[in-house]
């Protein structure tokens, strides 16, 4: 629950209070202050959920400053400059056991998050993220660093003639591709896509992950597909649980061979 509670309450933050009413209406008691903006939000039961509560401070502007949303699993805090722009996160799954992250966030002039800062729950640095962004102010392109700067993995997008996103691209600090996303509405048979590349010590492409989306974004297919090689050459493959199989170059027709070459050349480039 969450985090459906916490895509709500970001919703709120961008967008006003009508985003949350009819959900409130539903499934939360709220409470106002003397301004009439939210000061509380108790949430009810939930499917697999026992409720929690949100509260909220603000500003003198009456800007949100501050939003804590506890329950039964952890808590998320999310804190706001006087812009109304999100600077810091902080999330605990005490349920799970699981160490807490603190996220700081670093805008541009014009409001458009240029980085974002992960700390783990020694607050030491893990992470970073750096943006750039297009003259539609898209962004075309991520980069991530480890918490001394290393760079891990470059991300590209890609947008067609109506801005529209139709990919992206992300590589290793070695230049191999690691993950390739494809949009619904490019995609031949009307799925969004995603692969995902692992490598041997050789940077030979040994693993294929691949996950398939409908456009509405209901989950379609998860499989994998398995490499071997012998002196440097392919020479079997494994499509999830189906029987090992030879496979000579001549036999590139299969769309997994046609893939395993693709990115083979595509990582010479």
């Amino acid at each position: 629950m969450k985090n459906l509670i916490c895509a709500l309450l970001l919703s709120y933050c961008c967008s006003g209070f009508a985003q949350l009413q009819d959900f409130v209406q539903d499934y939360g008691d709220t409470t106002y202050n003397d301004k009439n903006l939210i000061e509380s939000i108790t949430f009810k039961e939930y499917p697999s959920s026992e409720g929690g509560v949100a509260t909220f401070l603000y500003y003198p502007t009456d800007t949100i400053m501050y939003i804590e949303y506890k329950d039964h699993e952890g808590f998320a805090q999310y804190e706001y400059n006087k812009y109304g722009h999100l600077t810091g996160v902080r999330v605990d799954h005490y349920r799970a056991l699981k160490n807490y992250n603190f996220y700081n966030y670093e805008y541009g002039d014009d409001g458009i998050v240029n980085a974002v800062y992960t700390y783990d729950s020694t607050k030491t640095l893990t992470e970073i993220n750096k943006y750039k962004y297009n003259e539609d102010g898209d962004p075309y392109e991520q980069t991530t660093h480890s918490g001394n700067g290393d760079l891990l993995y470059l991300t590209t997008y890609q947008y067609n003639s109506n801005k529209e996103l139709i990919g992206s691209e992300t590589f290793l600090s070695s230049g191999l591709l690691r993950v390739r996303t494809v949009a619904a509405s490019v995609s031949p048979n009307g799925l969004s896509s995603r692969y995902s590349y692992t490598y041997d010590d050789n940077n030979q492409l040994e693993k294929i992950n691949y996950i398939f989306y409908k456009e509405n974004g209901d989950f379609e297919d998860f499989s994998y597909v398995l490499f071997t090689h012998e002196d440097g050459e392919l020479k079997t493959f494994k499509v999830s649980s189906e029987d090992y199989e030879k496979v000579k170059k001549k036999h590139k027709e299969n769309e997994w061979i046609k893939e395993y070459y693709y990115i083979t050349n595509r990582n010479k480039k």
